[in-house]
C-alpha cells in the first residue's frame, strides 16, 4: 500500500491505497533541507491537524508541515507536535499522527522514482 491523497484541494484527506505506479496523487516530494522538511504534492503540503493529516497550501515556517525523516527508524517525525506519521486504522486505511515508538508505530519505505 502507498500513501495517497483522496482528493485535491485544501483539507483533503490522506489514506492508504494500492500502488498504481502512475504517480499523481501517490507521488510525493520529500523536501529535506535546513529550511524546509516537508512532504509535498505540487503546492500542497502534508499538514498535522489534530490527530489527522490533511493537505494544505505550503506555508514557509508552518510547523505543522515540518516532518523529519528518521531513516534508521523509518519514521516521519513532526517535532512541533511531537508526533509521527502513522497508519491510524488499517481497516479504514486512515493515515494520521500518533506515537513515535518504533515498535508500535508505522515504518515508511521511500522509493525514489
Amino acid at each position: 500500500a502507498v500513501v495517497s491523497t483522496q482528493s485535491t484541494g485544501i483539507d483533503s484527506a490522506v489514506g492508504l491505497y494500492k500502488c498504481h505506479n502512475s504517480g499523481g496523487n501517490q507521488n510525493w516530494i520529500v523536501a529535506n533541507s535546513k529550511s524546509a522538511k516537508t512532504l509535498t504534492q505540487g503546492e500542497m503540503c502534508l499538514t498535522v491537524k489534530d490527530n489527522s493529516v490533511v493537505m494544505k497550501f505550503c506555508a514557509q515556517g508552518n510547523m505543522h508541515q515540518q516532518f523529519e525523516l528518521d531513516e534508521i527508524n523509518q519514521t516521519f517525525y513532526n517535532d512541533y507536535n511531537n508526533v509521527c506519521l502513522n497508519v491510524i486504522n488499517f481497516k479504514s486505511r486512515a493515515v494520521g499522527v500518533g506515537s513515535c515508538n518504533p515498535s508500535h508505530g508505522t515504518r515508511w519505505v521511500i522509493n525514489k522514482v
